[in-house]
């Protein structure tokens, strides 16, 4: 039906609709490519067998009663436009008597987003009992020269919003959406609101996903509000943060997000606490770890915030080949993992964590 009955079905159909005066004679303008993303300084041809008119404002080239728009643009069948800024483009044919259909497509100018330059930073999925902000989800460029046009970016899962014609964000640059544009300027007056999504996040956990202009999605992932998962962003006051966005982390490893460090969150910003130097270990935790071998579990309790580096667990059979396999994220508070058998027999087993810079 697809690919055969509907194409060759087509010119039957503007047959039966022009004889019946139903469809313009006049074929619409035709563009060398309908839509998509370009780079600066493409050039978009026409192709029409008449006079064409079009527009970038998003209006119609064509009045009521017939008259030219306002805001068109006359130009000829081989003229060509250059797009430096994304652009929604409609277009006409006129022959002094009669209007053809209208064409019209939309061209992104510059970086599309991918999973590696745009992240979900921070949900809050379930604000606590009297949170007047209500939940809110925050974008962040992770590119720290490129700028990112999100002109037809969505969500396909998780809530419902698109985002408009010709909508950037600056290299670094966070865009919050909010469930409740009032209540949340009120929270956080200081905040810039890029929309409002319609639907609400799951309390229990579930898929969130971006897609692009052409709806494929580019970033997908599950959040759960259990155990590996940070449990206090569920109902106590907390978000849910994505840790060190900028080495675009694996989104569904639980590993990789934490509770925010205040309550409420912080929205349009980052709780997160630079390294400056020094001691890494006084830096990343704030105990020494604990290895329990009843449970053959060990605990590091990590410092809140501090994202500039990661704490690794290892295990070594002769304090000189050290191994990072074997080891299950368990969450909660301190972090815990697991030592998952088989591990090969071994006369001693020692146990430890590392800590490196991100």
């Amino acid at each position: 039906m697809i690919n055969n009955y509907f194409p060759n079905r087509q010119a039957v159909v503007f047959s039966q609709l022009r004889a019946q005066n139903l469809y313009p004679d006049l074929d619409a303008p035709e563009f060398n490519q309908h839509g998509g993303v370009v780079a600066p300084g493409f050039e978009v041809r026409f192709s029409a067998d008449s006079t064409l008119y079009y527009t970038t404002d998003g209006s119609d080239p064509r009045r009521p009663r017939g008259f030219v728009g306002t805001s068109a643009i006359g130009a000829s069948d081989g003229d060509s436009l250059k797009l430096q800024t994304t652009t929604h483009l409609r277009a006409r044919a006129f022959d002094g008597s009669e209007w053809s259909a209208l064409n019209e497509a939309t061209f992104i100018v510059g970086m599309p987003p991918t999973a590696a330059t745009l992240a979900i930073g921070e949900i809050m999925y379930h604000p606590a009992s009297g949170d007047p902000a209500g939940e809110f989800i925050e974008l962040v460029n992770l590119s720290s020269t490129d700028g990112l046009d999100l002109t037809g970016v969505h969500f396909s899962d998780g809530v419902e919003f698109t985002f408009p014609l010709g909508f950037t964000l600056d290299p670094g640059e966070r865009a919050v959406l909010v469930a409740d544009q009032a209540a949340f300027a009120a929270a956080h007056p200081d905040v810039a609101i890029a929309g409002t999504y319609s639907g609400a996040l799951n309390n229990g956990g579930e898929r969130i996903a971006l897609a692009d202009s052409t709806a494929t999605d580019f970033l997908a992932f599950t959040y759960d509000n259990n155990n590996p998962w940070p449990e206090s962003p569920d109902g106590q006051g907390t978000s849910l943060v994505l840790i060190a966005p900028e080495t675009a982390p694996d989104n569904s490893r639980p590993e990789n997000w934490r509770a925010s460090t205040t309550i409420g969150g912080n929205p349009g910003d980052s709780d997160r606490i630079p390294y400056s130097g020094g001691d890494l270990i006084s830096y990343a935790l704030i105990a020494h770890p604990v290895f329990d071998f009843s449970g053959m579990t060990i605990s590091a309790a990590l410092r809140p915030g501090a994202d500039d580096v990661e704490v690794i667990p290892q295990w070594s059979a002769d304090l000189q080949n050290w191994n990072e396999d074997h080891f299950d994220y368990l969450g909660g508070r301190p972090g815990q993992w697991r030592i998952v058998p088989p591990l090969p027999d071994l006369r001693s087993l020692f146990v430890r964590v590392t800590i490196a810079e991100r």
